[in-house]
C-alpha cells in the first residue's frame, strides 16, 4: 500500500540507470502498467473506481495491525489524511488512477531511479495492499468502520462474509444484520450458494 514514501526493506537504494529489461525507451513496461492499475484497484475499497482519502487510512490501519498486532487508530488517520491531501487532493477528494499513477510513479523515483527496482518496490506494495485487504476479513481485526466495504472486499472471499458481518456488528455491539449480509454481492453468497 501506499506509505507515504517510505521504501520497502526489500527495495534497491541508491541512483541506478533509469532503464531496465523490458522497458522500451526508458519508460514502464506493460507489465510495470499493469502493476500500477493493480496497486490502484488494490486500494479501491469500495470498488467505485476512485480512490478516497478513507480508502488509504482503512488500508494502513490493517497494515499496521499485521505489522504490530494494533493501531493508534488516530494517528494513522492524521498521517495519511495528511499524505493524500499532500499527494493527491488537497480537499480530500477522491481521485482516479491518472492521479494515483502520477503520484506513484513520483514517490517510486524518489525511492529509486531503476524501473526496475520500482517495480519490485510496487510488487512489494501491492503484496501488502493485498494482505491488508485480506486482514479485513479477520474477525479480530474488525472494525464497525469495515461494514462499507465488506460487500465489496467479500469478492475476494465470499465464504467470510456472513462472520466478518457478525464480527463487525460484534465491535458495534449490534446483532449481525441479515440483510447487510445478503448484499455481499451478486455471484456468491456465505455457504456457497449461488444468489437467483
Amino acid at each position: 500500500a501506499l506509505t507515504g514514501g517510505e521504501a520497502p526493506a526489500a527495495a534497491g537504494a541508491g541512483a541506478r540507470s533509469a532503464t531496465s529489461p523490458g522497458t522500451r525507451g526508458g519508460g514502464p513496461s506493460a507489465e510495470f502498467e499493469r502493476l500500477l492499475k493493480e496497486l490502484f484497484q488494490l486500494h479501491d475499497l469500495n470498488g467505485n473506481g476512485s480512490i478516497e482519502e478513507i480508502e488509504l487510512i482503512k488500508l494502513n490501519e490493517k497494515i499496521a495491525f499485521l505489522h504490530h498486532g494494533k493501531a493508534d487508530k488516530h494517528a494513522l488517520k492524521e498521517k495519511f489524511s495528511a499524505m493524500y491531501r499532500e499527494n493527491l487532493d488537497r480537499d480530500g477528494n477522491p481521485v482516479e488512477f491518472p492521479v494515483f499513477r502520477a503520484y506513484t510513479l513520483k514517490m517510486l523515483q524518489q525511492l529509486d531511479s531503476s524501473l526496475e527496482a520500482q517495480e519490485m518496490i510496487l510488487e512489494q506494495f501491492i503484496a501488502e495492499a493485498q494482505s491488508a485487504r485480506a486482514a479485513f476479513h479477520i474477525p479480530t481485526f474488525a472494525s464497525v468502520t469495515d461494514a462499507e466495504y465488506m460487500p465489496h472486499l467479500a469478492a475476494d472471499r465470499p465464504a467470510d462474509l456472513g462472520s466478518m458481518m457478525s464480527a463487525i456488528a460484534e465491535t458495534a455491539g449490534e446483532e449481525p444484520s441479515p440483510a447487510r449480509a445478503s448484499t455481499a454481492t451478486s455471484e456468491e453468497r456465505p455457504g456457497g450458494s449461488r444468489s437467483s
